[in-house]
């Protein structure tokens, strides 16, 4: 979504990212034509890898990591490999190091041909994407097609396929390649190399701004080469240490905002690793792009008049809001400060121009255990081995267990439940552009501080006391908004309370209009917490 801000400033948020490998989101904040913050999103959920290896054998890594990623799984066996071969001190012979390298380039290649040609040149020569791109650079794609399908040749012939590689063992390969399948491979090699080289012209056409930050980098590096699959650690500012120290130097931590690590260089801060993209495309653009549909999606997208930020621009005229405080969850206590945050976002908004009215909660409490009924039963789909269980969180496992005792009977009427009550919602607030709800139902908590691993059971109902507001919209699908109009002061610090805003189905547009005029009204892009 698009708010505007005071004078030049924006916020964008997309939702979904289109042109990415994996599930993730994005939040760009741009003042006086400077980005001044930024979040990326990773929301595709955490898959237990790590716990799928205790207790399995040696000799299986190479082919579980694989399956970590279709794209680059062959990072993930190479890390496989030398982490067990240098735990028990073996070291591998040249050719099978050379062989190894070459599988690795395969992955480097296809990789890359995907990222350059599929996914960045679109946006550089402006167009929605590759397929729209081939009706005048026809030549270009099927290039960049030729390389990405040498690289998943080059897969197929050391690592027995392109995708989740089966040819790795500890110590070299299942099976080697002939001197035959390498001599009648060499073509294609050199035709790959010929549109590497063409790339390469290619892309340094495109046109950047001239742009630099003063990252630290953060490399493999060798002695003898080109370092990919292995090597010491080296830094822009000339730290250098050996990869069994990486711990010592590299922390890495979860944020509230993403499923993916963050790391950064103890007694230094964040560091950069690979590409790194240059510019911030404008705002408005990038919301069009990434925002559009997509083939096989589960939802239609609205029709969308203009742009979104064309609407971020636009008066959202004047708006007849419902609003109401009262939790689905019966237990749940809300906190006099996010009642205050939602009394100050009522009375802002009646100052606005807008019709501000107390509704009954549209949702009964039957809801709540239908509801648990389906999460659980997800928690329990996902397929991990008996025996890998007890890696899992306590309230995960406490999940999957209730998951259990969930019959199909129960999770269809469940389903057709929630189903129902979603109805009753949308009929009992349909009178209503708006709905007006607290975000949270208690003040922002410490990192970990509802967390109870001796008692999940306690863990989950503190969860549904803390957030009853937000769930219910996960059910319907009704667009919605969190925007902190208000603050206060929570163990000596000074934070941001949350009040809710949830659109008609399929009216973004709406709420990005609301929310641009209230940010209009009550900036808060410029507030910071100490150390930020």
């Amino acid at each position: 979504m698009t708010h505007r801000l005071t004078g030049d400033g924006r916020v964008l948020s997309v939702d979904t990212l289109a042109r990415v490998e994996g599930e993730g989101a994005m939040h760009v904040q741009v003042h006086g034509g400077t980005v001044t913050d930024v979040q990326l999103q990773i929301f595709e959920p955490p898959r237990f890898f790590e716990a799928f290896l205790r207790g399995r054998a040696y000799t299986e890594p190479p082919d579980i990591t694989a399956r970590i990623c279709g794209i680059c799984p062959v990072a993930y066996q190479m890390s496989a490999c030398n982490a067990i071969e240098q735990a028990c001190g073996v070291v591998v012979p040249e050719e099978i190091r050379q062989l190894r390298r070459l599988l690795y380039c395969g992955e480097w290649i296809e990789s890359h041909a995907l990222h350059v040609y599929l996914l960045h040149a679109p946006d550089f020569l402006g167009y929605p994407g590759a397929v729209e791109m081939a009706r005048d650079y026809r030549e270009l794609v099927e290039q960049g097609l030729r390389l990405k399908k040498a690289g998943n040749q080059l897969l197929e012939l050391i690592g027995g396929r392109a995708i989740h590689p089966v040819n790795v063992r500890i110590g070299g390969f299942y099976r080697l390649p002939t001197p035959a399948e390498l001599r009648d491979f060499r073509p294609v090699l050199e035709q790959a190399l010929a549109d590497s080289i063409a790339t390469v012209q290619a892309v340094a056409g495109f046109e950047t701004p001239d742009f630099e930050q003063p990252y630290t980098y953060l490399s493999l590096r060798r002695e003898d080469g080109y370092p990919l699959e292995s090597g010491s650690l080296i830094t822009s500012t000339g730290l250098a240490f050996p990869v069994e120290r990486f711990d010592e130097h590299v922390a890495e931590q979860h944020v509230e905002h993403s499923n993916a690590l963050h790391a950064w260089l103890r007694g230094s801060g964040p560091y950069v690793v690979g590409p790194l993209a240059r510019t911030v495309r404008d705002a408005a653009a990038l919301l069009d792009v990434l925002a559009g549909p997509f083939a096989g999606a589960a939802t239609l997208l609205p029709v969308v008049e203009g742009t979104f930020l064309e609407a971020a621009d636009r008066d959202p005229g004047r708006l007849r809001i419902g609003r109401y405080a009262t939790p689905v969850i019966a237990e749940a206590v809300v906190d006099a400060e996010c009642l205050a945050a939602y009394d100050a976002a009522s009375l802002l908004l009646e100052s606005l121009g807008h019709t501000v009215e107390d509704v009954a909660p549209p949702w009964r409490p039957s809801m709540v255990g239908a509801f648990v009924a389906v999460w659980s039963t997800l928690a329990l789909a996902i397929p991990i081995p008996e025996a890998d269980e007890p890696g899992l969180t306590a309230l995960t496992r406490w999940l999957r267990e209730r998951g259990r005792g969930v019959s199909g009977l129960d999770l269809a009427n469940a389903v057709s439940l929630m189903q129902t009550l979603t109805r009753d919602s949308l009929v009992a607030t349909s009178g209503y552009d708006v709905v007006l709800t607290p975000t949270l139902a208690q003040v922002p908590s410490l990192v970990g501080g509802i967390r109870d691993d001796a008692d999940p059971a306690a863990d989950f109902e503190a969860q549904k006391r803390f957030t009853p507001f937000t769930s219910p919209y996960n059910v319907t699908g009704q667009p919605a908004i969190s925007v902190p109009l208000h603050w206060a002061e929570v163990d000596g610090a000074t934070l941001p309370i949350g009040v809710q805003l949830v659109g008609r189905p399929a009216d973004e547009v709406t709420l990005i209009s609301l929310a641009a005029q209230l940010e209009m009204a009550a900036p808060w892009a410029g507030r910071r917490p100490p150390g930020w």
